[in-house]
């Protein structure tokens, strides 16, 4: 029933069943996480953190709140900590999409040097795109900024075109008639990040959409074309 609710975006009676089934059943993983779940879609960060650590200490090898708890972190902008429970939830779940992407976004544009690995990167965003078969535009965008952070420039553009036109196909763009960058301002799962300015934004802008409903797919056009252009090394 919680479920059912949250799928339909009815969050609080969603929350109050789930918080009903942890009061029958106090060591019920799955209820703490369909929780935090719908406290994550609500922006109620502490509390989603709450409920997924609560998850985990029932069943520690738990992928969905694993990667709960990164989105989580990631939406605070605690990305260190963020990286750490993705990288254990493709550890715990190799075929895990959602964090083999996630991941490889976040390795790939965090505004810490320190933290962005482009090689690993490329290699969890390739996967991604291995299972899930080659044509989700998340993934190949995911797996553009992935190659843009190698110096893999013609690759990235070349994927986030791809990306585009998967998100946004040329029937729909030709009833509306705006290019990638006229769009560059509309929500996606995953935006580029140009001179890496705020990278939690980028994050939060990533996790937040993935645990809630996909965008129609005329409406969510990846904006990592565009943004690509301005991260191209210029000639002198």
């Amino acid at each position: 029933m919680g479920n059912a609710l949250a799928s339909e975006g009815h969050l609080d009676q969603a929350s109050e069943h789930f918080a009903a089934a942890i009061r029958l059943k106090p060591d019920f993983a799955e209820a703490y996480n369909n929780l935090g779940n719908a406290f994550l879609s609500r922006g109620r960060f502490d509390d989603a953190i709450a409920q997924y650590s609560a998850a985990l200490r029932i069943q520690p090898d738990y992928a969905l709140a694993r990667y709960g708890l990164g989105s989580a972190l990631a939406s605070q902008g605690r990305t260190r900590e963020a990286i750490e429970q993705l990288a254990r939830t493709v550890e715990l779940s190799p075929d895990y999409t959602e964090a083999l992407s996630g991941l490889a976004w976040m390795l790939a544009t965090d505004g810490d040097a320190a933290l962005r690995d482009g090689v690993r990167a490329v290699r969890l965003a390739e996967r991604a795109r291995e299972v899930s078969g080659g044509d989700n535009p998340l993934i190949l965008d995911a797996l553009a900024a992935a190659y843009a952070e190698t110096g893999e420039y013609e690759r990235a553009a070349q994927t986030a075109r791809r990306a585009a036109e998967l998100a946004d196909p040329p029937a729909a763009r030709s009833g509306r008639r705006r290019s990638i960058s006229e769009r560059s301002s509309t929500p996606a799962v995953f935006h580029s990040a140009p001179g890496r300015s705020d990278p939690s934004r980028d994050c939060r802008a990533a996790f937040a959409a993935n645990l809630r409903p996909r965008p129609a797919r005329g409406d969510a056009a990846p904006a990592a074309a565009s943004a690509l252009e301005t991260r191209r090394p210029t000639s002198p």
